[in-house]
C-alpha cells in the first residue's frame, strides 16, 4: 500500500508572502520520500496546501507508482474540489489546483481522503518548519 500526506501553510511577513509546504510518502509503511520546502511567492494557505499536494503527484507519477495509493490531507477545500465535489472557483490558488487535478488523473487507483490535522502532524511540521524560513525550495526533510 503507498500512503501520502501532505499540508501547506501560509504567513504575512512584511507583505512578503511566504508558504511552506510538507509531505511525506511510505510504501508499506516505509518512508520513501519526504519534503519541506518555503515558497516566496503570491499565494494563500489554499495555493500552499495546493502546491504540497502537486509535489507528492509529481513524485508519485516520477515514480511511476500505479497504486492503490492513498492520499491524506487537512484541507476540506483540497480534498473536496479534487474529489469533484465542489467547484473550483476563484482565488490565488485556482492555477494550482487545475494543476493538481489533472496530475492526480493521470494516477492509477488513487484516491484522497480528508483527515484531521492530528492525524496529519508530520506534514503539518514540515510545512511549518519550511514557513518558518529555516529551508529554501526543495529542501529536504530537517
Amino acid at each position: 500500500m503507498i500512503e501520502a500526506w501532505f499540508d501547506g501553510s501560509f504567513r504575512l511577513n512584511d507583505g512578503n508572502h511566504i508558504m511552506g509546504i510538507g509531505g511525506v510518502v511510505k510504501v508499506d509503511g516505509v518512508e520513501v520520500y519526504c519534503f519541506a520546502d518555503t515558497i516566496r511567492e503570491q499565494g494563500s494557505s489554499n495555493t500552499a496546501e495546493y502546491l504540497a499536494l502537486i509535489k507528492v503527484l509529481e513524485f508519485l507519477l516520477e515514480a511511476k507508482y500505479n497504486g492503490p495509493i492513498l492520499i491524506r490531507g487537512d484541507s476540506k477545500l483540497v480534498i473536496n474540489q479534487i474529489n469533484g465535489f465542489w467547484d473550483i472557483k476563484e482565488g490565488t490558488y485556482v492555477l494550482a489546483a487545475f494543476k493538481a487535478a489533472e496530475l492526480f488523473k493521470e494516477l492509477k487507483n488513487v484516491k484522497i481522503k480528508w483527515t484531521s490535522r492530528y492525524n496529519n502532524i508530520e506534514s503539518d511540521k514540515l510545512s511549518k518548519y519550511a514557513k518558518s524560513n529555516k529551508v529554501g525550495p526543495s529542501s529536504e526533510k530537517p
